[in-house]
């Protein structure tokens, strides 16, 4: 992504905008006269994909490999576009598991010769059906998995209608606001931060770019929800109303963005959406950094993932012979990139140990207090037991709706290292800082008073 030398100051968009005298330079899409052919062929989709038509081309289902069980398959027989599609696969889920506030993540796109998006040769309408097809049946997350479906249609006329050349088509997707927090936790949003996802597609240099940008709905783990009305004053700033939107039908409103106003792509989004908020960095009570150069951090922080990457994507087309629907290929999915990235969060400490879950984060914090003591032999029995309890999620509501679960029913967690103390980073439960843990018998217990 070529990056400007400055930002724009956040402070002059209204200026800019209220200068602007012969075209917008924001668009609220769900207000254009084409959206309403946009909603039609939305209802049109759905329908033939419930009633199980084939709504893809046959000229690119017999072409390419169409979901993640076919790319494994086909990644097995040798096909390098199968591979990259799985790899693909891969790291998006490792960065949504584990890094659910303060990231930002490209993912690349191509425009096919017909003019249809298309991922590694996947179609987009193909990416949609199957969301449809194997998403939970929750009725609120079944809500916004059309509104995606409808968003899709929208991004590809933007497309074939020329606008994304001179602007980016942007989505806020906020944590769902319609559930109680342990329905949301079972579909697996990250309630710590009720993060949203701030999600920009546009053309550069005739390449079609999509980057996603995650910021925290909270800004501790403590503190109120300021999402609704930070996203209601960024609308203020951009001069299209969203205040007292709810999380479906602020998905519902995407949003046409010039590029003069985001000579950076989508982390001048995020700088609008901390100066909304108040004194935030990504949504969350820290201090400020470049934002620039903090967009660098975000792809140096990627790259140390891959040797994971690389380690997940092999055993999934190890395991090719194995995973006979759609669902498998998730399921191991989940279950490999849990056993991986949580082996990766000892070294890390950037990575939460709470995404794991609150009984993982505790033997997490062991494993890492031992790692600096290279006792590598209790390193692996913590990690052994943070394994057998940890459940941790990438995108709320994806195929099969469940995160990876642990070892098989029936291996007991309970053969714990000899008791020991150490200081937590933070406690997973109570998140006071540098907390005293004693272990006792497999329980800890903080000085703190949490006891995991």
């Amino acid at each position: 992504m070529a990056v400007a030398a400055e930002t724009v100051p956040v402070d002059s968009f209204e200026e800019i905008i209220s200068q602007e005298s012969w075209r917008p330079l924001v668009i609220n899409v769900a207000e254009l006269e084409s959206d309403d052919l946009m909603r039609a062929k939305t209802v049109q989709f759905i329908g033939a994909v419930a009633l199980g038509e084939n709504v893809i081309t046959s000229e690119v289902r017999s072409a390419k490999a169409w979901s993640l069980q076919d790319a494994i398959h086909e990644a097995a027989n040798g096909n390098h576009e199968a591979r990259k599609m799985t790899e693909t696969n891969v790291k998006t889920d490792v960065v949504e598991r584990t890094l659910k506030a303060g990231h930002v993540i490209d993912v690349p796109m191509e425009i096919g010769r017909d003019g249809e998006i298309r991922q590694y040769g996947q179609s987009a309408a193909d990416i949609q059906a199957n969301s449809l097809r194997f998403a939970t049946k929750d009725p609120q997350m079944r809500a916004r998995t059309e509104v995606e479906t409808r968003n899709m249609f929208r991004i590809q006329e933007a497309l074939s209608q020329g606008l994304l050349e001179e602007y980016n088509f942007v989505v806020f997707s906020r944590a769902a606001d319609d559930m109680p927090e342990s329905a949301m936790q079972e579909a697996g949003f990250f309630t710590d931060t009720m993060s949203c996802a701030i999600q920009k597609t546009g053309l550069a240099d005739g390449q079609l770019q999509v980057e996603s940008a995650f910021v925290a709905g909270k800004k501790s783990w403590d503190a109120p929800r300021h999402d609704g009305e930070t996203m209601g004053r960024v609308g203020d700033m951009l001069g299209i109303d969203l205040h007292d939107k709810t999380a479906t039908q602020l998905l519902d409103t995407p949003l046409l963005i010039h590029k003069s106003l985001m000579p950076n792509g989508v982390i001048d989004v995020v700088q609008i959406y901390d100066n909304a908020a108040g004194d935030t960095f990504f949504g969350q009570a820290k201090p400020r950094e470049d934002y620039v150069g903090y967009g660098q951090k975000c792809r140096e922080r990627e790259a140390s993932f891959e040797p994971r990457v690389q380690a997940i994507t092999r055993q999934l087309i190890a395991k090719a012979h194995e995973i006979n629907s759609p669902q498998a290929a998730c399921t191991w999915l989940n279950k490999l990139s849990q056993k991986e990235m949580l082996e990766h969060s000892i070294q890390d400490k950037t990575i939460d140990a709470r995404v794991f879950g609150v009984e993982a984060a505790f033997r997490i914090e062991h494993a890492r207090y031992f790692y600096e003591r290279g006792d590598m032999a209790r390193v692996e029995q913590a990690v052994t037991q943070a394994q057998q309890v940890a459940h941790s999620y990438s995108c709320a509501g994806g195929v099969g709706g469940e995160g990876a679960a642990g070892e098989e029913e029936g291996e007991s967690s309970n053969s714990v290292p000899d008791d020991c103390e150490f200081v937590s980073e933070e406690c997973p439960k109570c998140h006071a800082k540098k907390v005293k843990t004693v272990v006792k018998r497999g329980k800890y217990y903080g000085a703190c008073g949490c006891v995991g």
